[in-house]
């Protein structure tokens, strides 16, 4: 694959949920892409950084803009842990593990990510998901 050009328009934050056939693994993808390149951008990121052939091994699906988290999708407090949630229902609003996420993301969006996360709420009986 060829370098992308990444300064094809102002770049959106997305969230992605992604899966590899090859790494028996699903995770939550943050990346940023111009909005009309975020599939394509996707697709060499996680060819360069998981070493993967994009078209036979991974399945991405719910690639959604910051915006469209922040304003549909989610239902907590204002801030950036609504980028990390998962689920909400009676017992409260589920947000993805933090051993279940990758920033493919610039230094400055990678520092406001990184905080958001660390201030996070655990379930204590989320901590036995760890893997070991």
């Amino acid at each position: 694959m060829g370098l992308l050009n990444f300064r094809r328009g102002p770049a959106v934050l997305y969230r992605a949920c992604v899966s590899s056939r090859l790494h028996n693994c699903e995770l939550i993808v943050f990346f940023e892409a111009a909005r009309d390149d975020r599939r394509k951008t996707l697709d060499h990121l996680l060819h360069t950084a998981w070493g993967v052939d994009v078209e036979a091994d991974i399945e991405a699906y719910n690639v959604i803009s910051e915006h469209e988290l922040l304003n549909s999708w989610c239902v907590g407090p204002v801030g950036d842990a609504r980028l990390f949630e998962t689920s909400a229902g009676p017992d409260g609003i589920g947000y993805v593990p933090p051993w279940r996420v990758q920033f493919l993301v610039s230094p400055p969006t990678l520092g406001r990510l990184l905080v958001a996360q660390a201030n996070l709420p655990l379930p204590a009986e989320r901590s036995a998901e760890v893997p070991g």
